[in-house]
């Protein structure tokens, strides 16, 4: 299996890096914020859209989650389709472009 990572920190960690070797996963590094990997970026996005209308800022956890998962719900589900979608030919690109940059 391939993973497509971002470069964020949290991906290179010893945990992570020994997890992916136990686990025989094939590690596809790219800079922070890569457009080819911003799909995924924008379903984030549409959720702290709605979170930022919201009347009243949650000021705990149970309260952010109460906000997260009805919001969550709202999402159009076409557009996570299409997102989701388009993962499998995002990967192949950057796997074929070892590292460089692709169309996206």
């Amino acid at each position: 299996m391939v993973v497509l990572e971002d470069g964020a920190p949290c991906h290179s960690s010893k945990v992570t890096c020994a997890a992916c070797q136990k686990l025989g996963l094939t590690s596809v590094n790219r800079p922070p914020n890569f457009p080819d990997l911003n799909a995924i970026e924008n379903m984030w996005h549409q959720l702290k859209l709605k979170l930022g209308r919201m009347n009243r800022r949650a000021t705990s956890l149970d309260e952010l989650w109460g906000q997260i998962q009805p919001a969550w719900d709202k999402l159009d589900i076409g557009m996570v389709n299409r997102l989701v979608d388009s993962m499998d030919e995002t990967r192949q690109d950057v796997v074929a472009a070892r590292g460089s940059y692709t169309r996206f």
